[in-house]
């Protein structure tokens, strides 16, 4: 998968800004890019039909 869009929900203090905060975040980014489905392919694509949602394999 990959991220089109992050909105910042709750921003409070300097920790937006810390090394911290950065090192949680290119590991979450990381995390999303490896998500893949169906298994084994490059890339995460939605069934396009009725209920194809895409639901089940993110919950997986």
């Amino acid at each position: 998968m990959k991220i089109v869009q992050e909105i910042s929900l709750i921003s409070i203090g300097n920790f937006a800004e810390s090394s911290d905060w950065s090192i949680i975040r290119d590991e979450i980014r990381e995390a999303i890019s490896l998500i893949v489905h169906p298994p084994g392919t490059s890339n995460f694509t939605i069934n396009p039909t009725r209920h194809g949602n895409g639901v089940k394999p993110i919950k997986k």
